[in-house]
């Protein structure tokens, strides 16, 4: 029986769970070690509750899947991990738990993820059953590099996937220059800055003035990352220069509305929409023209590298494959050889160690 306490737990704290120097902290039994759990009470009740688990759910798959949440919530606060990541997967965890949660680890197999991935690709979702398999084997290898389960094997690296569908399309510099030239100016400099930084539109409208910085006599525009979590540094050109004068002259941001108030991305979605229907352009979204800004960048010769870590890729391969993929529907190049890996190579070196 727990110890009754001191205080009578105002909180409603689990047991061996307590707050002390600003902080909740939790005494595991077997060692007597204390771990801080954060500030926030209710991820601390939740995390608390965890470890008192004595119940048959100790050990199955869903159980270790919070500690897994937990393991890559730590490596967010290190810097190693995206905090996007993190958000996804929490997402992701809640479908992986239903399906395989009361499972053993050891007692998952090939097959059943298999099944997992029919059943949700019969049911419409089959690229969100994608992304838990991702969640599901990340968790997996995790278990098995720390030695907390008897199988040896990701069950999840024996099958395949979904099919997915390529997302988004090619904008041509032709259907490029009509919207922006009925857009106004902040959807022209939506835009123009996603085309410049490669970056996901829902970061872009969060730019700050204070992205604009001098360092040495050179103008840079600097950011945080929201995939990686990497600080970017991009120079000011010229051309860079002339796109900033559409920037809010006032407040915080640089994209602003009438209310001095950053614009969410559906809202600046619609009225992009609006003025390609009003020129009679295909719709395209915002985060389409990423891979126009990429073409962009590597036909005028920025080292492939370069263009990679601005979109936040996991390696050189997975930006040719995804500039090549799209560059075979480009209507330029339609009746050409689709550009090859090889030849984006040759436009600088690459520092596979930067």
């Amino acid at each position: 029986m727990q110890r009754q306490r001191k205080d009578g737990n105002p909180l409603n704290l689990p047991a061996r769970c307590h707050y002390k120097h600003g902080a909740f902290w939790y005494v595991h039994a077997l060692t007597g070690k204390w771990e801080n759990l954060g500030i926030d009470l209710v991820k601390a009740r939740d995390r608390a509750a965890h470890y008192n688990d004595d119940a048959e759910s100790h050990g199955s798959v869903g159980w270790f899947l919070d500690e897994y949440l937990a393991h890559f919530e730590a490596l967010v606060k290190d810097g190693k991990k995206a905090a996007r990541t993190l958000s996804d997967y929490r997402k992701y965890a809640s479908p992986v738990k239903a399906y395989f949660g009361n499972m053993s680890p050891d007692a998952v197999a090939a097959q059943h993820v298999k099944s997992y991935l029919d059943m949700n690709h019969t049911l419409g979702r089959g690229v969100s059953a994608n992304r838990e398999r991702a969640l599901l084997s990340g968790a997996f290898s995790w278990m098995i590099s720390t030695g907390r389960v008897t199988i040896k094997l990701n069950p999840c690296l024996k099958t395949g996937r979904n099919k997915e569908a390529p997302r988004g399309r090619y904008v041509s510099d032709e259907e490029y220059k009509v919207v922006h030239a009925l857009a106004t100016p902040n959807v022209q400099l939506a835009m123009d800055l996603i085309v410049k930084t490669l970056q996901r539109p829902s970061d872009v409208l969060r730019y700050r003035r204070d992205a604009i910085q001098v360092v040495g006599g050179k103008k840079f525009f600097s950011f945080m990352q929201g995939k990686t979590g990497k600080e970017i540094q991009i120079e000011i050109d010229d051309d860079f220069e002339l796109v900033l004068t559409r920037a809010a002259l006032t407040g915080d941001y640089l994209i602003v509305s009438r209310l001095d108030q950053p614009y969410t991305p559906s809202g600046i979605a619609a009225m992009l929409h609006r003025y390609q229907k009003v020129g009679g352009i295909a719709s395209f979204g915002l985060q389409d023209l990423q891979v126009k800004g990429a073409i962009d960048m590597v036909e005028a010769g920025i080292p492939l590298k370069t263009v990679s870590d601005l979109l936040g890729h996991s390696s050189i391969a997975t930006t040719e494959i995804h500039i090549n993929r799209h560059l075979k529907t480009r209507t330029a190049y339609k009746k050409t050889t689709p550009f090859p890996g090889k030849l984006m190579l040759q436009f600088g070196s690459v520092d596979e160690d930067s």
